[in-house]
């Protein structure tokens, strides 16, 4: 006979011995269901948290290796080979707030050769160029600097249109050698140094009738104060962004 705390059908009064075993029987593909939901959540909280934990910059084993090249007046190469410049000391106070370890590496081929060959993994700041952004991956900027034509007020240049057969000057950087064949397709191009120094040099002592270079607004007017040019009447003409 059915214990009297199961008076209920013979069906109930079969199947268990026990009255909490008699509901669990009764409900157990919900209990079954809530179990799993429950490891289901708990694994996918544990693959959360390694995600964020191994994504995370500042945990990794060693430190990112970040490229530099002799770009004045943004970054520039120390007597003892060491980087300097104000794009090199803001990024490695961004790294020291957010402890990313790093370690800095010289790269004289460029951007393009460094990271592509895997010698660093980062790189301070790039010209957005459509060209690379098929073979590298480049973040929102935190800086923007225009590029701009600079010609003597006397060489009756206004426009890129206005030195076709003429001689414009530019660094040997990839960036402002790309620069200078598409916006000046009809001009002589010539390679300076790698700076902007090196471009207006050769404008102001007439080995160029004008000269490409990279620069914010403020500090045009400081261009203006190199040695070479302090003599010179300049025209800084700002190039349409591509």
């Amino acid at each position: 006979m059915c214990p009297d705390a199961y008076e209920a059908d013979a069906t109930n009064c079969r199947s268990v011995t026990v009255g909490w075993y008699t509901d669990f029987r009764a409900g157990g593909w919900k209990s079954y269901m809530l179990l799993g939901l429950f490891f289901s959540l708990f694994a996918c909280g544990g693959w959360w948290l390694l995600s964020n934990r191994l994504g995370d910059p500042a945990r990794t084993s060693k430190p990112f290796r970040v490229g530099y090249v002799d770009t004045p007046p943004y970054n520039t190469v120390a007597p003892d080979g060491s980087p300097r410049g104000p794009y090199i000391e803001i990024f490695a106070e961004a790294c020291r707030r957010l402890r990313i370890p790093i370690e800095w590496v010289h790269v004289p081929e460029g951007p393009e050769v460094g990271l592509q060959s895997g010698k660093v993994d980062l790189w301070t700041s790039l010209g957005d160029l459509p060209e690379r952004r098929k073979i590298l991956y480049i973040s929102e900027p935190w800086d923007i600097s225009s590029n701009w034509m600079v010609t003597l007020e006397s060489s009756k240049i206004y426009s890129p249109v206005d030195t076709a057969g003429r001689s414009v000057a530019h660094s040997k950087i990839t960036l402002y050698e790309g620069l200078a064949r598409s916006a000046f397709p009809h001009a002589r191009l010539i390679t300076t140094g790698s700076s902007s120094d090196s471009v207006l040099q050769a404008v102001c002592l007439g080995t160029a009738d004008a000269g490409i270079l990279s620069a914010g607004s403020n500090e045009v007017a400081d261009l203006r104060h190199l040695e070479a040019c302090r003599s010179s009447r300049l025209r800084f003409i700002q190039l349409p962004h591509e």
